[in-house]
Parts: structure tokens; C-alpha cells; sequence
């Protein structure tokens, strides 16, 4: 019996001297408490995204604290509606006085913009990849690669490792989908490949067909989808027939698309962001994940747990001043869970993503193999 319980105290020593290192945490500071507000899309359209996103949050701020740090989160739910999101961050603002926020989806991040200069708030978008959010504003930066970097990276996986040339292309009409389609077409013509279809749709839609026979008509060879509703496309394509390769975005990983499109899901590769943050610490969280919530974590789980690292770290460090911050945010390394070197360039982008292809696997996302 000693010797389990001095195990476990050295066990929760490590885990707290990680935390002290990770998070920059002051062993008995009196400092204020740093106010993050986690404003995503969970419920409604994006709520797979939104969710994993809040539990990385929650499980950070636990750690943040068993670990002796100062921290309160506020979760709110903007359903994926901009004018939702600005309302309930300036609400945040005025109620809370808080001092940093994460949040995601490529319209929420556009419509905050203005509001995050206004109020001199840092934050993290740890979802939204629309190419708008490139430089849109100082106080915003972008933990996940933008458009520019993901669909560029699976277009030339599509054509060079794929022999791919006659692309299909179908989008959700808003600024994901758009920002995706402008990447995609700026690297098609740049590879001398042929996009033979490009269709839209829009989120509130639930009927697909008139686009997906318009694809099928054209005889592609591939499809590459982006936007909202991913499962519910597919899941159509599949019993109108359709069954070329399917493409898509780091976005894909959303267990609402694998609930949504069943069967029709398996197979499709997309873009994976690498996880390259220490491996230890990647096992520790996971199975910490798995306990806590009953699944695995994914993409966006990562992401807002780091987002929420960063934010409270570099806040700390500079008391709360939000020069200071700014500062630190552009000009130096983060050591994260999913990214050992998270690093910002002067336009908010995140530098040097590395990707690697991902799949639908019996309804599980892995590693393409």
C-alpha cells in the first residue's frame, strides 16, 4: 500500500510539474484569474466540430488548475450564426471581462473580426479555415492551417499520388466552402488537371440530387467536397450512384458526417494536420479523453486544448497586458500537445503545417495506408 501511494504522488508530481512547465504556471502565485471565453458551434450545424472543441477546453482548464493555475472558462454555443456569435461575445466582454477567446467556423471568425480589434481581445481560431482569415485582424490567429495550405496540399495529392485530372468540385456556398473552391482552382489549373463540375449548395439545404447528377454527368474521375453536410452528400451520391474517389479538406474529421452518410463515408481521404507534440504526452491525454468524455479525441479536440495553453501561458506571463501578449503570439515558439513548434507568422497564419492523408476506416478516422 506505501508503495502504490508513493507512486501515485510522484505520478501527480510529474503531472503537475508538466503543467508548471507547459502553461508557465507560478507555484502558489496569488495572480488574478484569467477569463477565457470558448464561443463554438454546438449545436446546429458544426456541432461535431463544436463539441470536441468543448471538451478540449474543459479538460484544459482542469489541468490548468489541478496543476495550481488562476483560470475560468465560459463556454457559449454560437450555432454556427455569425450575428449569434458577435452578440455573445460582446456580451462576454461586457459581463464577463474576459480576457482572451477561442473559437471557430470560418463565417464566426469573419463577422468577430472587427470586434476583436475594438475590444483588443487575443484570440485563437482553432476550426475556421477560410483564406479571409489571413491578416483580417491583429488580434486573431489561426492554430489550424487556412485553405490555402490544406486543400492545396490534398489538390496535389489528388493529382500526383492519385493520377487524378478530371475533378469534381462541390461546396457549401459560404465562406468555407468559397475560400476552399479559390484554392482549389488556383492549384488544378497550376497542375494542368480539369475541373470537369463545380456545384454549390447551401448549409439549410437538405436535398443534394440536382448537384449530384450535374457530377455525374460529367464523368469525373474524382470529387473533391468542402462545406457543411458532408455525410448527407455523400450518403445521397451513394444511392444515386456516384462512386468516384471523394476528397476533402482537415474539416472532414466531424463524427456527425460518419453518423450522417453511414457506408458512404468509408473511403474518403482527406487532409491530415500531423501531430507531432510529444508522444507521451499524447498517450497521457488521449486516455485522459477517452475517460473523461468516452471517445477519442480528434482534430479539434487538439487544437482548442493548445488554443487554451497558449492564450492562458502568455497571459500570465504579461499580467494580463494585451501588448505583451500580441507580442509573444507573433514572436514565439509554444511547445504544444499537438504541435511541438506552434509558431505564428505576421498575418496570424500558423507556419510550416505538417500534413499527411487520413481516411474513413469502419467508421473510425486513421492514418491512410
Amino acid at each position: 500500500m506505501r508503495k502504490t501511494a508513493k507512486i501515485l504522488i510522484t505520478i501527480a508530481i510529474i503531472v503537475i510539474g508538466f503543467g508548471l512547465i507547459l502553461w508557465g504556471i507560478k507555484s502558489g502565485s496569488n495572480a488574478e484569474q484569467i477569463k477565457i471565453g470558448v464561443i463554438e458551434p454546438i449545436t446546429g450545424q458544426g456541432a461535431g466540430w463544436g463539441n470536441q472543441a468543448k471538451e478540449g477546453a474543459l479538460l484544459a482548464e482542469e489541468k490548468i488548475k489541478n496543476a495550481g493555475g488562476n483560470i475560468n472558462i465560459y463556454i457559449e454555443d454560437h450555432q454556427n450564426d455569425p450575428k449569434l456569435a458577435l452578440t455573445t461575445f460582446e456580451n462576454l466582454v461586457l459581463t464577463k471581462d474576459i480576457d482572451a477567446l477561442v473559437s471557430m467556423s470560418s463565417g464566426v471568425m469573419v463577422a468577430l473580426s472587427p470586434a476583436l480589434d475594438e475590444k483588443q481581445i487575443p484570440t485563437i481560431n482553432g476550426g475556421a479555415v477560410t483564406n479571409k482569415l489571413s491578416g483580417i485582424s491583429k488580434y486573431e490567429f489561426n492554430i489550424v492551417p487556412l485553405s490555402s495550405q490544406d486543400i492545396s496540399y490534398i489538390v496535389d495529392q489528388m493529382i500526383d499520388k492519385f493520377g487524378k485530372n478530371k475533378i469534381a468540385i462541390l461546396i457549401s456556398n459560404d465562406d468555407f466552402g468559397l475560400s476552399s473552391y479559390e484554392t482549389a482552382q488556383k492549384e488544378i489549373a497550376f497542375k494542368n488537371a480539369q475541373i470537369v463540375a463545380y456545384e454549390k449548395y447551401l448549409n439549410t439545404d437538405k436535398d443534394f440530387k440536382t448537384q449530384i447528377m450535374k457530377i455525374k454527368n460529367a464523368n469525373p474521375d474524382s470529387l473533391l467536397i468542402a462545406g457543411q453536410a458532408m455525410g448527407l452528400v455523400l450518403k445521397q451520391a451513394k444511392e444515386l450512384g456516384l462512386t468516384v474517389p471523394v476528397f476533402s479538406s482537415e474539416t472532414f474529421e466531424n463524427p456527425d458526417f460518419v453518423k450522417q452518410g453511414g457506408l458512404a463515408t468509408e473511403g474518403v481521404i482527406y487532409t491530415g494536420l500531423k501531430l507531432s507534440g510529444d508522444d507521451q504526452a499524447m498517450k497521457n491525454f488521449t486516455e485522459e479523453y477517452k475517460n473523461k468524455y468516452g471517445h477519442e479525441p480528434s482534430l479539434y479536440s487538439y487544437t482548442t486544448y493548445d488554443a487554451v495553453g497558449i492564450l492562458y501561458k502568455y497571459l500570465q506571463e504579461c499580467n494580463q497586458d494585451k501588448p505583451c501578449v500580441l507580442n509573444k503570439l507573433h514572436n514565439e515558439d509554444y511547445s504544444g500537445l499537438y504541435n511541438s513548434d506552434i509558431k505564428f507568422n505576421d498575418k496570424g497564419e500558423l507556419v510550416n503545417p505538417e500534413f499527411y492523408l487520413k481516411t474513413v476506416k469502419d467508421g473510425q478516422f486513421v492514418k491512410y495506408e
